[in-house]
């Protein structure tokens, strides 16, 4: 039992942690782990500050091992009390390093760190830190790696999450930029990302940061932020924005026809003579004047003011975007005309340079375009309110704390265990339970629902009991994208949303509101909506300056056109009865409308919003733009053996004892491991379970990472172990190991060796089943010239039989590999190219965190594993297709739009400045200008949408057939013959 020990006792050890991802998962595992070391008085673990502080009489080597043997690093940060009056809060200080690349830069920057007084220093390449001791200035480190090159910054981890701004009147990249340089000046602010797409930003902040000052520098940046919640969706933003340029484009339509009717009716039709009827200025104001003139100006001031309002902004804070644009060509043309208009009246001059209908047409194609474009944003970000539209409306309850306590019982019953009794009670009880729908809303943990034959599950819960005995059989492809019913047994978890497909059933209720499935869910494809991808940033800069180098080349192209014109180097023909400052001002202000920022800024948050959203719906949870990016340019998969490549549910399937019974042999085993969490220590336990043995009493119980457990079995008076033979073999132990064992582990067994006070007492076989769905897979793979590894801590002959069922050839695979071997291993393959790891979440966490693109099996709970980029709903491995496919359609799609954006400015802005007009006599006038630049922003978003049309790829060998077919014609080898024939064996490796 742990003792009582005074708070403010100063720890006997710190350790500095690695790989922890969160506090409720992680940090407790890690705390859980320290107090089960014998003479541990006290544990606790931080992920704030990366360390776990120890407090009792114990070697520090057991300490580490026993992080290691939860998946964790750990090296010593402080093992001797430190005074009470110099104790620091904080054993590890993190730093943010901008520049690194490779393992060069990496050793750059922590001999740096060591040479300004660090104590001891790690980098994350890929994640940009600098973890160092706390043992230095700040201020030295910061110093120190900067003149390495490398920008640095100490920052501070907060577990309050981030912050949610709404941010409302961005129009383009410029706009985003613009409020993520101010929210990244506020102090206090760690990282910012905005999102013109979804209106938002989200915002980390250290402990000394303020929420009001980031809400006053947007606000000061002139756009409207306040607060949102995660409940809030941004449906609400979205439909506002729709409803505001559809009222503006009914104005701009409104006040727009009569200026055309006056312009045409005055020059063709029986009504000549009545637009051409003077009214003042003797005679030269004429009814078309007026006309166009005051609606002219009507429109610029209620359909654009809104322009004029958000430019004003950007002239204060000088960051032009697509709005000054709109503002600079609009003006001009008005100012134009009304200068035409009064010089008309004043000098007798005609009326053919009014320009009021183009100002207007300038308008109503930008309010149109922003119309579609905001319409079709609406449609890309449908995925989260059909995640959220999932949940049922209402719920069928048993109200009753009886019938609630034996659910409680029911629940925390395995699956093998006899529950007769505790059943006979539930249908006693529910029989007398009067049923109530109630608001899905109003459930609450412990809740006993009833699902009928066709309803929906109202809350994630577990099931209690199926009308008739069986399991029940739901649908769970809004989730998972599975069409095929999953059985689910009693005590198999549930989710909202899930249709019951069988008979009825009852579920206990075990999380409602945000902590369900889908909440989780819908909240992690909106953080990856704003997580921008690394393209972006080249968006970015280019509308930092896109704006200003616009109106530059406008202004360019007006004096060249003038100057030509005025020195007689333009042919009287081409003027057109124009004078030369009509002439010119037109092909200026055509160069300043059809400029688009937009495409470029909609390219990549348009196509993350709908990969992210379709993934959502096939059971895939990216959570980004960098992990999505990332995983479409990945040239290695690596593949944990155990719960991923396998079923994760071994199980016993034989058994030699040496001069001992069977049971004996499995009951001393389980009795061993009855407190380890290792996917063969359940295995042990359930066969102890199913063959009616009762698990013994052990003390000072040990797990060695990797290798296996030591514990006294109190009830045999004798020390067991159970492992590998490596380690009974280290333990002085004789390891018998015959034919039998040879066959176990050719035919993908893992043996496990029993030991009683060293001395050998036989051996176990412990088979987990290759998933049926992984050669299929990685077969997928290989056509895709990916290199694909598996590694895992058991033997080589099983490792070995794994590879040959799966499809993979000897040469890559790595047996006998500990957490910290899987990490070293992930390093060593980034050399080669962006690596992917594939595992179960939890041991896996630190090649997790290593990899490039982290990919975790979830089956519902992965939602929050926190060490993934990308986590599977469904436990299903053909997700890894589905999510490396989804990835390259989506950055190709981003490519493509980028592609789109740019021809589209090299193309249209020379075609503008009349570049071609010599030749061919025709020049885009401002008004196909403004027709043309709402044409790309219009159809980048449409391009986005399409991803929506995405279906996951065909693993059937008949879709390798059919490509071999199209690539070498229609009598073309099968994939087994064309891989002969490049050299390639069956489940070799097209690298």
């Amino acid at each position: 039992m742990l003792e009582m020990t005074p708070a403010s006792t100063p720890p006997t050890h710190v350790l500095t942690i690695e790989g922890m991802m969160c506090q409720q998962s992680c940090g407790s595992t890690v705390a859980n782990a320290l107090r089960n070391v014998p003479g541990v008085s006290r544990a606790e673990a931080s992920f704030a500050d990366h360390n776990a502080s120890v407090w009792g009489e114990v070697d520090v080597a057991l300490l580490i091992d026993a992080v290691e043997c939860v998946g964790f690093g750990a090296e010593v940060s402080q093992t001797k009390p430190a005074p009470p009056s110099t104790v620091s809060l904080k054993s590890s200080r993190e730093f943010r390093v901008n520049g690194m690349r490779t393992l060069t830069d990496a050793r750059r920057v922590e001999q740096a760190a060591l040479k300004a007084g660090c104590g001891s220093a790690k980098v994350n390449v890929n994640a940009g830190r600098l973890l160092a001791s706390s043992d230095c200035n700040a201020r030295d480190v910061e110093r120190a790696v900067t003149a390495e090159g490398y920008a640095c910054e100490a920052v501070d981890v907060t577990n309050d999450g981030a912050l949610l701004l709404k941010v409302e009147g961005m129009s383009c990249a410029a706009c985003s930029s613009k409020v993520e340089r101010a929210l990244s000046e506020v102090p206090g602010v760690l990282r910012a990302d905005v999102s013109v797409a979804t209106h938002r930003a989200r915002v980390v902040l250290s402990q000394e940061g303020d929420r009001a000052d980031c809400v006053a520098a947007v606000k000061k940046c002139g756009f409207r932020c306040s607060l949102a919640t995660r409940d809030e969706s941004p449906a609400a933003a979205s439909q506002r924005e729709v409803a505001g340029w559809w009222r503006s484009l009914k104005v701009a339509l409104l006040l727009s026809i009569p200026i055309f009717v006056a312009k045409w009716g005055g020059m063709i039709g029986p009504g000549q003579e009545f637009w051409h009827t003077g009214i003042g200025c003797h005679g030269m104001f004429t009814i078309e004047a007026l006309v166009a003139s005051v609606c002219g100006l009507s429109v610029q001031i209620f359909v654009g003011g809104r322009f004029y309002r958000n430019a004003y902004t950007q002239f204060r804070s000088c960051s032009w975007g697509m709005d000054s644009l709109i503002v600079v060509a609009t003006s001009t043309v008005v100012t134009y005309s009304f200068y035409s208009l009064i010089d008309c009246c004043v000098y007798d001059a005609n009326h053919q340079h009014l320009l009021f209908d183009t100002a207007a047409m300038l308008l109503l194609f930008v309010t149109l375009g922003k119309f579609l474009e905001s319409r079709a944003k609406q449609r890309t970000g449908d995925a989260v309110e059909a995640l959220l539209a999932l949940r049922p409306a209402s719920a069928t309850l048993l109200p009753s704390s009886e019938l609630r306590d034996v659910a409680t019982k029911l629940s925390r019953l395995d699956v093998n265990e006899d529950a007769s009794a505790l059943e006979r009670d539930f249908r006693s009880l529910a029989a007398q339970c009067v049923a109530g729908d109630v608001d899905a809303d109003a459930c609450e943990v412990g809740d006993v629902a009833r699902v009928s034959q066709g309803e929906a599950v109202p809350a994630d819960g577990v099931v209690i009991l199926v009308e008739g005995g069986g399991s029940a059989r739901l649908d769970e492809s809004a989730l998972t994208g599975e069409s095929k019913p999953a059985k689910r047994p009693r005590g198999a978890k549930v989710f909202a949303s899930s249709k019951n497909m069988g008979r009825s059933c009852y579920i206990r209720i075990e999380a409602v509101g945000g902590d369900a499935c889908v909440a989780q869910i819908a909240r992690l494809v909106e953080d990856a909506q704003l997580d921008k991808a690394p393209i972006q940033n080249f968006a970015d800069r280019i509308a930092s300056v896109f704006a200003p180098c616009v109106v530059f080349l406008g202004l360019t192209t007006f004096m060249a056109w003038y100057i030509a014109a005025e020195t007689g180097n333009v042919p009287e023909s081409w003027l057109d009865e124009r004078d030369t400052f009509l002439f010119a001002l037109l092909f200026g202000v055509s160069v300043v409308v059809v400029a688009c920022p937009c495409a470029l800024g909609l390219a990549t948050p348009t196509a993350v919003m709908v990969g992210t959203g379709v993934g959502a719906n096939l059971g895939v949870l990216a959570k980004g733009g960098a992990a999505l990016e990332h995983a479409a340019a990945c040239k290695v998969v690596v593949f944990d053996k155990t719960g991923t490549l396998t079923q994760g549910k071994p199980r016993v399937v034989g058994c030699q004892a040496y001069k001992m019974t069977e049971d004996d042999l499995i009951r001393a085993a389980a009795s061993c491991e009855q407190h380890s969490s290792h996917p063969l220590a359940g295995a042990l336990r359930r066969a102890a379970q199913q063959r009616g043995l009762k698990l013994l009493r052990v003390d000072d119980a040990k797990d060695v990472e990797g290798l296996g457990a030591q514990a006294n079995v109190g009830d045999l008076g004798a020390s067991v172990a159970v492992g590998s033979s490596r380690f009974l073999r280290e333990l002085g132990v004789d390891v018998v190991e015959d034919e039998t064992t040879q066959r176990w582990r050719q035919e993908a067994a893992t043996v496990v060796h029993v030991a009683f006070d060293r001395r050998f007492a036989g051996s176990i076989a412990i088979a987990d089943a290759p998933r049926p769905e992984a050669s299929l897979v990685i077969a997928w793979l290989h056509r895709q010239s990916i290199d694909v590894w598996m590694c895992t801590g058991d033997s080589s002959q099983t490792a070995d039989a794994v590879a040959l069922q799966v499809g993979l050839s000897r040469n890559r695979v790595r047996a006998g590999q500990l957490p910290r071997d899987k990490r070293d291993l992930i390093t060593e393959l980034q050399n080669d190219g962006l690596v992917v790891f594939v595992g179960d979440g939890v041991n896996d966490a630190p090649a997790l965190a290593q990899a490039d693109v982290g990919v975790a099996l979830g089956a519902g709970s992965g939602v929050a594993v926190e060490a993934a980029d990308v986590v599977l709903v469904g436990d299903d491995l053909r997700g890894v297709s589905t999510a490396l496919d989804l990835a390259r359609h989506t950055y190709n799609r981003i490519r493509l739009n980028f592609a789109w954006a740019t021809c589209y400015n090299l193309v249209l802005v020379p075609a503008a400045a009349g570049a071609f007009y010599p030749a061919t006599r025709q020049r885009l006038p401002p008004a196909a200008a403004a027709a043309c630049m709402v044409f790309s922003s219009v159809s980048v978003v449409l391009s986005s949408l399409a991803l929506r049309l995405y279906a996951p790829p065909d693993l059937s060998q008949k879709t390798g057939e059919r490509r071999c077919r199209r690539w070498f014609g229609r009598d073309a080898p099968c994939d087994e013959e064309r891989e002969s024939f490049l050299g390639t064996p069956k489940g070799g490796d097209l690298v």
